[in-house]
């Protein structure tokens, strides 16, 4: 059964972020404005980040960007959100070009995501279709076809 909240509305293609710290804080927003997460929940991820370092690259331009549930989650959600001009996170990694920003409510909600997202993930053709996608329709298709979408479970 799919328990997050993911709508068109979480996907947005942005031009640039000014540093990682507004890339963190724009990729967040869409879960903000849903009330997904609370406003300290980008900053949780942001103090999480300067102590560990980002720990969240996943591959050559992916972030998969999460805090704890007790930083601000209010609902199990995912956003997306693509940089038309890649975000140094200042590490080793490939500067970024596509965000994904998690919430989970507690440390099991999110399982059935992480599958959905590792067959996303885990197909080249679909990464860069996410990468290189020109309108949020796009990216939409290819969260809605992984399984994402819980109107479609």
């Amino acid at each position: 059964m799919q328990t997050t909240f993911f709508t068109k509305q979480h996907i947005q293609i942005i031009e640039e972020a000014s540093d990682w710290k507004d890339a963190v804080r724009l990729s967040l927003k869409p879960l903000l404005d849903t009330g997904c997460v609370k406003a300290c929940y980008a900053e949780g991820v942001i103090r999480n980040t300067l102590e560990f370092g980002p720990y969240y690259m996943i591959l050559p331009g992916v972030a998969l960007i999460h805090g704890r549930p007790e930083q601000g989650a209010e609902q199990s959600a995912l956003a997306v959100t693509r940089f038309r001009k890649p975000v140094d996170f200042g590490s080793d990694s490939a500067p970024v070009r596509v965000l994904i920003a998690m919430s989970a409510t507690d440390s099991d909600s999110h399982m059935e995501d992480m599958r959905a997202l590792s067959f996303i993930l885990t197909d080249e053709a679909l990464v860069e279709k996410v990468m290189n996608a020109s309108s949020t329709e796009e990216i939409y298709e290819v969260f809605t076809s992984a399984g994402t979408d819980p109107e479609k479970s």
